[in-house]
């Protein structure tokens, strides 16, 4: 026999019930149990106090998990293409025009003395790197140490550096 509540009637009432399911006795009605009503408060808090701590330890566990990736990567670079130059980080954030610089540039547009089209117009590194992001590489640095790598040399530079002592001694 099972006890279980059930609704007979529109009253709700425990009953017992076989193992078919049919109801074999009623119990009697069934009574909310008095909870304090400060009771529920305080475990609605310590619920979300413990969710705002897991969330807090999940948003930890990424952020250290993104760093550990990072490592990964210069540790793998490092293999491959030996330390990476100041100019070569991944993490380096390129500047925009400086406000004081734009409003300079924006009167001298306003009165004539430079194109408008002046302020979009992309030096040759930046449209280089943008043309190797487009094929899935960091910047134009990477691609070509990669494409050294493919020649057999550790980095870019070891090319360029082999690739002018044979032009010398093609010269002489």
């Amino acid at each position: 026999m099972k006890r279980e509540i059930r609704i007979i009637d529109g009253i709700c009432k425990i009953v017992n019930t076989d193992k078919k399911g049919n109801i074999v006795n009623i119990i009697g009605n069934y009574q909310k149990p008095k909870i304090d009503e400060w009771e529920i408060i305080a475990y609605e808090e310590s619920k979300k106090r413990v969710y705002e701590e897991e969330l807090e330890l999940s948003k930890h566990e990424k952020e250290t998990n993104e760093h550990k990736e990072k490592i990964e990567e210069e540790k793998i670079y490092e293999i491959h293409n030996g330390k990476r130059r100041k100019y070569q980080r991944y993490d380096k954030i390129t500047r925009e025009i400086n406000p004081t610089m734009k409003s300079l540039l924006q009167r001298k547009m306003e009165l004539g003395i430079i194109d408008k089209t002046v302020l979009n117009i992309k030096s040759s590194k930046e449209l280089l790197d943008d043309w190797a992001r487009k094929r899935y590489f960091y910047d134009y640095e990477e691609y070509l140490n990669i494409i050294a790598l493919g020649r057999g040399f550790t980095c870019y530079e070891e090319y360029v550096k082999q690739d002018h002592i044979i032009l010398e001694c093609q010269i002489q």
